[in-house]
């Protein structure tokens, strides 16, 4: 994975820091997706692609900023690193699908 630095963001197109959370309300009948990626090249990467294909596309860092935002609104699709800062991307599944309100 490359790490982000001002150069390579910039070759990419990026603003470095890249914001990694889009706050933006879900429209009505697009679907949203969380992303848990903490390389922010890559999150901004995926974001771009799946707004650029009418996604509603929200990055965190981590597995505990993953929850959080679970908790607090509705998402159709996460898309998970393994290799996430304070859990990885499996125990990040786990904590989902034993959690009761993000079961349906």
């Amino acid at each position: 994975m490359v790490r982000a630095t001002n150069a390579h963001a910039n070759r990419c197109g990026l603003r470095y820091p890249i914001e990694m959370e889009d706050s933006a309300p879900l429209s009505a009948g697009q679907l949203g997706v969380l992303i848990a990626e903490d390389d922010p090249v890559s999150g901004a990467v995926c974001a771009r692609a799946l707004k650029n294909a009418g996604y509603r596309a929200v990055v965190v860092a981590s597995g505990e900023q993953a929850l959080e935002r679970l908790h607090t609104e509705p998402f159709d699709l996460a898309v998970v690193d393994v290799m996430i800062p304070d859990m990885d991307g499996f125990a990040l599944g786990r904590a989902m699908r034993a959690d009761e309100r993000l079961t349906r």
